[in-house]
Formats: C-alpha cells, structure tokens, sequence
C-alpha cells in the first residue's frame, strides 16, 4: 500500500477507518503539527493525505480504540510513534472507497426506481390511465435496473479483478525501518 505519490482523500480516510467527515476534519485540526501541509490546506482547498499521514491516523484510530486521550496520543505522535496500516494494496483501498460510494449510489437508484414503481400502480389504479405516462415510467424504470445491473456487473467485476491481482502479486513485506521516527516531525 505504501506508495508517497499517491494522493488520499477525506473519503478514503472515511472508509479505511470507518470515521465520519467531521472527525477526519477535527483530527486534522488537533493533529496538524505531526501531518502534511495539504492535509490541513488553505479554505476552499481539497484536503490531501500522503502515506505517512494515514500512519498518523493509524495510530490516532488506534489510541482512540484504547480510550486514550488526545494529550497521550500528542505525546506519542512526539516521539515518533506511528500506527499500522490494515494490509491493503492501493487498489484495494480504491475498491472500498468505490464500493462504499457504489452502494450509496445503488440506494438512490434503488429508491428512485421504488418511487417509480409506486407512481406507476397509483396510475395504473385510476379509472381513466394515461398510457403515455405508463408507458414512460415502465420505460425508465427498465433503464434504471439496466444501468443498476451494469454498475453491479462492474463493482463485481472490479472487486474480483482486484483479489485476482492479489493473488498474483502479493503485498510487500512491510521494511522494519517503517517504526522508526520519521525526521524533521515532532510537535
């Protein structure tokens, strides 16, 4: 997973640690000093989190798990301490993050398509029903499970996609110097 390149998002700090916007902002805020300038950026501005800013919300998730306070995990974050990673490759954290928004998506779609159902009995019911619009709503009813169909088909396939490239390529080995301070933090 570790790759410094690679930009992270509020979403993905979202689905790794299973924590909501508010309290990906407020660790941002309380923990600045032990993480990267775009992970704190100017107003209007995306937050960014590089690889070593999730080793810093690891260890935050962690404290937070053990009902540590935010002065204990400061004063660990001080000496260097930095917490450890789920063992996820890159696609792998792309395809939760994915999948979670693929599952909101699936919702609204699902509701729309509720509604839909629910307008065409009401007018299918009526005494005198406008054809036209049953016609209409059968219609968009029959795209939306087709474009719903389509977008499982690829989150499936996706997902299988990246277990089969797990197999084939296995996650490396995690080097022993990872625990040790990085320079020029502190706090």
């Amino acid at each position: 997973m570790e790759n410094e390149t690679t930009p992270y998002t509020t979403g993905h700090l979202q689905n790794l640690f299973g924590w909501h916007y508010e309290t990906v902002r407020r660790y941002c805020k309380e923990f600045a000093d032990w993480l990267s300038p775009t992970a704190t950026p100017a107003p209007n501005e995306h937050r960014k989190f590089t690889y070593a800013d999730l080793k810093v919300f690891a260890l935050i998730a962690e404290m937070k798990q053990e009902r540590k306070t935010y002065k204990d995990i400061k004063l660990a974050l001080g000496t260097g301490q930095r917490g450890t990673l789920p063992e996820l490759t890159e696609d792998e954290i792309q395809v939760i993050h994915m999948s979670r928004q693929g599952a909101q998506l699936f919702a609204r779609m699902q509701g729309r398509i509720d509604e839909l159902n629910t307008e065409l009995r009401l007018i299918k019911s009526e005494t005198a029903p406008d054809r036209e619009r049953v016609i209409n709503l059968q219609v968009e009813v029959r795209l939306l499970k087709e474009q719903l169909d389509a977008a499982n088909n690829r989150a499936l396939s996706a997902y299988a996609k990246g277990w089969q490239d797990r197999d084939v390529k296995p996650a490396p080995a995690k080097p022993a110097e990872d625990s040790a301070p990085d320079a020029g933090q502190g706090g």
